[in-house]
């Protein structure tokens, strides 16, 4: 076997390095979104329009997109916008997208002459357009050479697409904006040989969208992201800082933190203190982190705890002002609370070794009827003792019962599939008199185990 040898001083380079890799603590915090949408809890997506560029079609693509992504905060309760027209065409006030502007020549347009009807269903409208669609494949000739020398022609197809629109914010109760904002896409390809090889514009467009609309969680929900904290490296070396050292690389960060603050409340010990406080953060325990933090400021006046500490109340201040806007940081919204008492209640009574279906059987607002059904299937999945349906032969079953469907259909379709419990969910009501209905029934004998009714 033949050893390398490496220059002495690339060895000490090396170690160098390695010993100096500082240790990261990833720290979980609150962003608000670009938007202002404190007390928004309903939302309606109006059908963008697709303006100068007559592509009706990427505009509807484009439309349900956005309520796609509006359901992904699961922070508002998507109203449907055939429901929300006929309660403004009712109302007869609602200025709309056509009038040039969501303020209209009122600017209490929004709340109908029907006593604030449009306001008590939505809170707010996002609305839109496209402003460019620019799409062309383009053919050439492209000269190559084989491996014989001799030269032959490759046809070579160009795929180029660009798209931007622009959308809005308005609130309903006084047709305010609350903020509009813009973006763009594009993608292109080459291709070879065949025309057919060359994806279908309507395809492109949609990736396209699917791109962009995965920033509007962030422009209308408050959302979490991980940060890097760097914990202080030990000048005093005090033994017990290793093992601490050693918890917190292994990710035992409660652990490590017990050890820190032992540390820093026996000597005062810096790295100790400092560690101690990135690692409540960590933990969640924010009022320690700040109590920790400043109490190093005071003793020692150093920079970085001090610039810590301001980091420390900024993000403690931003994550507070996320929970009184939209009642928790990123869980809000009457939909999403119903969604979990429910949850929470199903997961207690349920018997344990059961298979479970989940039906919705009756409701004006599909999209969030299956949203719910969505929901509260995958938290009974992660259920210990509980097996769902399959979600294949379920879906099939419920479409040979289209429309409203009965409890006792309901029963019979958890038979078919070797159900032990049905669970069915309905939309009932309109506006803020909308509830979720929630029913379980034992499939053997029929019997109503469970009920709830909750506001959404």
């Amino acid at each position: 076997m033949i050893l390398k040898k490496f220059p002495v001083s690339s060895v000490f380079l090396w170690l160098l390095i390695m010993a100096g890799c500082a240790t990261t603590i990833p720290v979980e915090v609150t962003r608000l979104p670009t938007l202002d949408t404190g007390g928004i809890e309903r939302l309606a997506v109006e059908p963008f329009d697709p303006g100068e560029t007559g592509a009706a079609q990427i505009a509807r693509d484009l439309t349900n997109l956005i309520n796609e992504a509006v359901l992904a905060t699961k922070v508002f309760t998507l109203v449907s916008w055939e429901e929300f027209s006929r309660v403004r065409n009712s109302a007869g006030s609602y200025a709309g997208s056509s009038a040039g502007s969501y303020a209209g020549s009122s600017a209490g347009s929004y709340a109908g002459s029907s006593g604030g009807s449009i306001a008590n269903f939505a809170d707010a409208v996002i609305s839109g357009e496209l402003t460019r669609y620019e799409a062309a494949v383009n053919t050439r000739q492209d000269e190559r050479v084989n491996a014989r020398g001799l030269s032959y022609k490759v046809t070579q197809y160009k795929q180029e697409l660009t798209l931007s629109y622009v959308f809005r914010l308005t609130r309903t109760r006084d047709g305010s904006v609350i903020g509009q904002i813009s973006r763009e896409g594009s993608d292109e390809g080459v291709w070879e040989d065949s025309r057919n090889k060359v994806p279908h514009e309507r395809d492109v467009a949609r990736s396209i969208i699917a791109d962009l609309t995965k920033t509007l969680g962030k422009d209308i929900a408050p959302w979490k992201e991980k940060e890097n904290r760097t914990l202080e490296k030990d000048k005093a070396r005090d033994p017990r800082m290793k093992e601490a050292n050693s918890q917190a690389k292994a990710r035992h960060y409660r652990s490590a933190f017990t050890i820190y603050k032992e540390v820093y409340q026996d000597s005062g010990n810096f790295a100790a203190g400092f560690n101690a406080a990135i690692l409540a953060e960590a933990l969640g325990n924010h009022g320690e982190a700040l109590e920790l933090m400043g109490r190093l400021v005071k003793e020692t006046g150093n920079p970085r705890a001090g610039t810590e500490l301001e980091r420390m109340k900024r993000t403690l201040a931003e994550a507070r002002e996320a929970e009184e806007k939209f009642n928790s940081p990123l869980v809000g919204g009457p939909t999403t609370n119903a969604i979990r008492k429910v949850l929470e209640a199903l997961q207690t009574q349920l018997p344990w070794n059961s298979t479970i279906a989940v039906l919705n059987t009756d409701s004006a607002d599909q999209q969030l009827s299956d949203y719910i059904v969505e929901e509260l299937s995958a938290g009974l999945a992660r259920t210990v003792g509980l097996t769902m349906a399959d979600r294949g032969k379920l879906s099939l079953r419920r479409a040979e019962h289209p429309g409203e469907l009965s409890d006792e259909a309901a029963i019979s379709i958890g038979r078919m599939l070797g159900c032990r419990i049905v669970i069915t969910c309905a939309l009932v009501g309109s506006g803020n008199q909308r509830r979720l209905l929630v029913k379980t029934f034992v499939v053997e004998t029929g019997a109503l185990t469970y009920q709830a009714s909750e506001e959404i």
